[in-house]
């Protein structure tokens, strides 16, 4: 637990330092008129002012930061809020900061209230521990400081209301005895069928070359969507060209390796050696064994004993030191890395800073429109060189080396427009973190360019060319990086953009509508015939799969292979089968058949109903047990359903009628113009 937490220290002393005093009451703060504290839209005609935001992002932080649960499943620590409201609705306060105070109000508004009982019951028995101002992660249980621990309350309080609003919303939701039943049918039935597979790859030979015009089409088509988006039917393939936010990048790293190498030289290198014995002797139990050093426990012959069973050692617990001299070392040292690195990071930002305040006095960087090129003189900073040029940060590295015998490695990434995945993929820094995000997301959802106006003046946002806070990978190597570029989300320019892949994906197109195409006049083959003779005729082959559950996990389906993202897809279309009407006249022997389409095998299945069988484990127990699990279940993926919903910022805006500021001055805008 400690060793998970401590990683919170820094930002939690943040915490503390400038908003622990703040309670965050939210009377006074709509509705009511505040000197120097803007408005930022409203709530059913009320204003909402820039201070109750501030405060409602700065507990939504201390939730996420500064308490945590433990994990029932996997015993690990997880935020409070995210075991309160799930990773989601984290995920969508974290892209919608003003979420978390409208969800608040809404339930304030409504009435609804969480009993102290409720709150001390999850604050005492639920293992809630909270990272302190030293950054030592304590349990509520055990918490000396009553400032703290009124602040705790507060917090859980007020998400505990949230969460209470939702389940007095969701309680509504009711599981229908028919749907119970037919459910039930399905989930203790097994069916078997016969298959024919129609591949999109078998028709492309038959597709003709494009013509302009089709790739145009084409283009036009899928322009706008999302290549990343869940497939619909519309867009089975799911294919699309919009652009995400995309960024260019530079960044300083200070290798973790190098503050090593200097603190080691720091002394000599017996020193440390007696250090590190030093720390040996006081912490042998960081360093025990890996292999059992006891036997079962066994009386041992002594004629004083009381008969006492005691454990016969075997050998020794703790490792040798020679074994860990390189670990006791490095434990030795690492107070001094810290150190170092702090020291260096601290430095390194002052001048960034010091520079990129007086940059955007003399009027900073901004997002050029495409064609248009940057100014060719720009003021000299404090190195000697133009602050947006990447010779700036090389200047910088030459700095630290000189002061501190370190020199970070630059890097610039300016030849390409990078999105979630290239930033994800580059080395090291792809992974780095702080409390407060990730790379990847202060570099795509802090950047001011990709904020609405509402969100452009949190404490979190990033100017271009403004350095970012401190990161560390998981290697412990330092990062401060900027984006020197953006690109907000859209479609290309046009088809000459991506047109290797419009070519491509055309033809992908044509080659699984074919497949369709196919498949239908197979299904009517096979309604006239058989499976059998319609494969026959079309030159296909026919598989028999094995009986098979309506489970969307679950054991291989012999006779036919399934993307992982299709199976679901399939079986589902499978049991379809159960509710299409056969002919009436038993003579014809006919059997149900349909078509399942799998976009990501890109293929067409003609399915056949072969037989259908009970499931033997239904017999097992009462009717009544599987009837009330399966309404259990319902009533799981209902609420499930229901919180997505519920937790959706559009949903939430629209529900509390809140309007930030930039969409009530588009009207006034639009009349002025």
């Amino acid at each position: 637990m400690y060793q998970h937490l401590k990683n919170y220290k820094k930002p939690i002393l943040a915490f503390f330092g400038v908003f622990l005093m703040i309670s965050f009451l939210l009377t006074g703060y709509v509705g009511t008129d505040h000197q120097g504290d803007p408005e930022v839209g409203t709530i059913a005609g009320e204003k909402v002012h820039l201070s109750a935001l501030r405060s409602a992002a700065n507990e939504w932080s201390f939730l996420t930061e500064g308490l945590f649960g433990l994990d029932p499943q996997s015993g690990q620590p997880i935020p409070l809020a995210v075991a309160t409201l799930g990773r989601d609705t984290a995920v969508q306060i974290r892209q919608h900061p003003e979420m978390y105070f409208l969800l608040l109000d809404e339930a304030r508004r409504a009435g609804t209230s969480v009993s102290r009982d409720a709150i001390e019951t999850r604050l005492r028995n639920e293992g809630i521990y909270v990272v302190q101002p030293n950054g030592a992660p304590v349990e509520f249980n055990k918490l000396t400081d009553p400032r703290l621990a009124d602040q705790v309350r507060s917090a859980v309080t007020n998400v505990m209301t949230i969460r209470a609003q939702y389940e007095r919303a969701a309680s509504v939701v009711k599981v229908s005895a028919p749907l119970r039943d037919r459910a039930l049918a399905e989930q203790f039935q097994e069916i078997k069928l016969n298959v024919t597979e129609l591949s999109a790859e078998s028709f492309e030979a038959q597709v003709p070359a494009p013509t302009t015009q089709q790739l145009q089409n084409h283009f036009d088509r899928f322009a706008d969507a999302d290549p990343d988006g869940a497939p619909s039917a519309a867009n089975p393939l799911g294919l699309g060209y919009r652009y995400p936010n995309r960024v260019k990048v530079q960044y300083l790293t200070l290798p973790a390796s190098e503050l090593r190498r200097v603190v080691f030289a720091s002394r000599p290198a017996d020193r440390w050696e007696v250090e590190a014995i030093r720390y040996y002797n006081k912490n042998q139990s960081l360093f025990p064994t890996t292999s059992p050093t006891s036997q079962p426990a066994e009386v041992l012959k002594d004629e004083f004993s009381l008969g006492g069973a005691k454990a016969k050692s075997t050998g020794p617990t703790t490792r040798p030191f020679a074994e860990v001299r390189e670990a006791a070392i490095d434990a030795v040292l690492k107070p001094e890395v810290d150190r170092l690195g702090e020291q260096v990071t601290r430095r390194v930002r002052a001048i960034f800073l010091t520079d990129d305040q007086a940059f955007t006095a003399a009027g900073g960087a901004t997002t050029l429109p495409v064609g248009v090129a940057a100014p060719t003189t720009r003021p000299l900073s404090s190195m000697g060189v133009a602050y947006d040029g990447f010779e700036y940060l090389q200047k910088v590295a030459l700095t630290v080396q000189k002061e501190f015998g370190i020199l970070p490695t630059v890097t610039s990434v300016a030849d390409s427009w990078l999105s979630a995945t290239e930033l994800t993929a580059l080395p090291n820094i792809g992974s780095a973190r702080n409390s407060d995000g990730t790379f990847v997301t202060m570099a795509l959802q802090d950047v001011i360019d990709f904020l609405p106006e509402s969100q452009k003046n949190y404490p979190t946002t990033l100017r271009l060319l403004q350095p970012s806070p401190v990161l560390k990978d998981a290697l412990d190597n330092a990062y401060i990086f900027r984006v020197t570029a953006t690109r907000v989300a859209g479609r290309p320019a046009g088809v000459s953009e991506v047109a290797d892949k419009i070519a491509k994906d055309w033809r992908t197109q044509q080659s699984y509508d074919a497949a369709r195409a196919a498949g239908i006049k197979g299904v009517d083959l096979a309604k006239a015939k058989d499976l059998s003779a319609a494969a026959a005729e079309l030159k296909l082959k026919v598989s028999t799969t094995s009986f098979f559950r309506n489970q969307q996990y679950g054991p291989p389906i012999e006779g036919i292979a399934l993307a992982p993202m299709d199976r679901a897809t399939f079986v589902n279309g499978a049991f379809q089968l159960l509710q299409i009407q056969t002919d009436p006249d038993p003579s014809t022997n006919r059997q149900p058949v349909t078509t399942i389409e799998l976009p990501e095998g890109r293929k067409v299945v003609v399915a056949e109903l072969v037989d259908v069988q009970r499931v033997k484990q239904f017999d097992e127990r009462p009717e009544a047990y599987w009837a009330a699990r399966m309404t259990m279940q319902f009533q799981q993926m209902l609420g499930q359903s229901v919180q997505a919903g519920w937790f959706n910022y559009e949903s939430v805006k629209a529900r509390t009628g809140y309007q930030p500021r930039e969409e009530q001055d588009k009207p006034k805008a639009a009349s002025a113009s």
